[in-house]
């Protein structure tokens, strides 16, 4: 998170509430706020998206114990590049080329409410932090799409395609009459921070590193899919009712693995300076960001930083309390495909 850019390095905190809201957004192939409304028709080049959400209220001691109420929630999708550009082209009906193109679909989803225990010990120039969930999860999407898309100048094209997905909501093939699933998830979250020197120090930290969620009779279609049956509306446009061949029904026990994050930080302090570097993974995207930062009071501080992989710019604002982070990558948020904002408030 970026939040971690501008954050000094953590002391075994007095006693108190502490509250955070965060959201992580991304969208490679089209920007958030289309992806949100209608999905793929605004697809151009790209190929990821992903949107994390998460509140978390809580009570820390000032022996390193922590516990707190957690709402989280996860989206990700990832498709080929070159469908994604013809998918785009299609829902904008826009000319099409002679062309075969493959296409590979993976998505991945949940929400989630529960608790969350923690535990920071420190000594000398080191600290170190655990923190376990157990949440009660809903909105189970989990599965992928692998086919072909063929297409034709003329502007007609076909679909064929295997499928294999379960799901809170079936998408792809209207199944009608669905029993929503629920799940219980776990997830297990590691820090280590270390003081090189009075002016650097150094910082590791994993997120969902041991996390997935155990489902209760998910729905799930197994099928091999074409659109050859296809109607025309009033305009000339088509639309699909795809055949579908293949076994749908409920898995009583279903796994669903949550991918783990990783962050690594390094900060230097000089005078009232500090430069900051990161390398974040998450979702199969390394991200390498670059931060300064300039303490104005003992507790106030303003910071910039740059993400080089997803051209976002960053600012952030601590004052004694609080901490606010705000990044993205365009001024009008209706054209940003990277929206990041977080809100802290820690006992000291």
């Amino acid at each position: 998170m970026l939040l971690f850019i501008f954050a000094p390095l953590p002391t075994l905190a007095d006693s108190g509430v502490f509250v955070s809201v965060t959201l992580d957004g991304y969208s490679e192939p089209e920007p958030l706020l289309d992806t949100v409304e209608e999905w793929g028709e605004s697809f151009d080049k790209g190929e990821r998206q992903w949107l994390l959400n998460e509140f978390e209220v809580g009570y820390r001691l000032n022996n390193g114990l922590s516990i707190a109420v957690v709402q989280r929630g996860l989206a990700s999708t990832r498709i080929n590049e070159r469908a994604a550009q013809y998918y785009g082209r299609i829902e904008r009906n826009e000319p099409l080329t002679d062309a075969n193109v493959p296409i590979e679909l993976t998505v991945s989803g949940f929400t989630g409410q529960g608790a969350r225990l923690g535990y920071t010990h420190r000594q000398d120039r080191w600290s170190a932090s655990v923190d376990v969930s157990v949440f009660e999860a809903q909105h189970l999407m989990d599965g992928g799409l692998s086919g072909s898309l063929t297409t034709n100048t003329d502007g007609s094209y076909h679909i064929a395609a295997d499928v294999d997905y379960h799901y809170y909501r079936d998408s792809l093939f209207n199944r009608p009459n669905i029993d929503r699933p629920t799940g219980v998830g776990h997830a297990l979250d590691l820090k280590l921070d270390y003081q090189v020197t009075d002016r650097w120090q150094l910082s590791v930290q994993a997120e969902d590193v041991w996390a997935a969620v155990e489902w209760n009779r998910a729905p799930y279609t197994v099928a091999s899919a074409n659109s050859q049956r296809q109607t025309y509306d009033e305009a000339g446009f088509v639309s699909f009712n795809p055949l579908f061949e293949g076994t749908e029904g409920y898995r009583e026990e279903y796994r669903q693995t949550i991918e783990p994050r990783y962050l690594l930080s390094s900060e230097f302090k000089s005078g009232p300076w500090s430069f900051n570097t990161h390398l974040k993974h998450q979702f199969g995207t390394l991200m390498p960001v670059l931060g300064v930062a300039r303490r104005w009071r003992p507790d106030t501080e303003w910071g910039l930083s740059y993400d080089l992989e997803r051209r976002v710019l960053g600012l952030s604002a601590s004052h004694h309390r609080w901490v606010l982070a705000f990044a993205t990558d365009a001024l009008e948020l209706e054209k940003a495909k990277a929206l990041y904002l977080t809100l802290s408030y820690n006992p000291s």
